[in-house]
């Protein structure tokens, strides 16, 4: 039995998970394309990654926000929320840059550097020569104020 037999016993399940990020089951579907090129979906017992598929259908989740493939299927009578997925991005990139200026400039640029440019955290320690754990903890400690930033708004 394959990967894709396998994980497709499990459909509503991973529909429910598609279903609490707000997707559609056009999530799922790519899902099941990505097991088909890739290992890590099975256990070595033959069951599914649960972990695995989650963290692999939230990152096409997002994926497809900043693709602007996907729109959020959520009931706005309960939820103000923007017209576009790129709407909520302009307004996150706009509470990052409000906070950013109370920061020390390290942490700020740093934090730039791993937003915008597509670089790991071990490609930035590769190109800067800075420790893997400075860039980790600056990194975690930019995206707790942003947190606490988030949560006084």
């Amino acid at each position: 039995m394959g990967t894709l037999d396998i994980l497709a016993k499990y459909h509503d399940e991973w529909l429910s998970i598609a279903l609490s990020f707000g997707a559609t089951e056009d999530l799922v579907q790519d899902m099941y394309i990505r097991a088909s090129k890739y290992k890590g979906f099975l256990n070595q017992d033959q069951t599914p990654n649960r972990a695995f598929i989650w963290i692999t259908m939230r990152n096409l989740f997002y994926d497809s926000i900043k693709k602007n493939q996907h729109h959020i299927e959520l009931d706005t009578t309960y939820h103000s929320i923007p017209e576009t997925p790129n709407e909520y991005l302009k307004e996150a990139l706009e509470l990052v840059d409000k906070t950013k200026k109370e920061w020390h400039h390290f942490d700020s640029m740093m934090f730039d550097l791993y937003l915008h440019s597509g670089l790991s955290m071990r490609d930035i320690e590769r190109e800067t020569g800075i420790s893997l754990s400075t860039i980790f903890l600056t990194i975690k400690r930019c995206k707790d104020r942003l947190k606490q930033q988030n949560d006084k708004n």
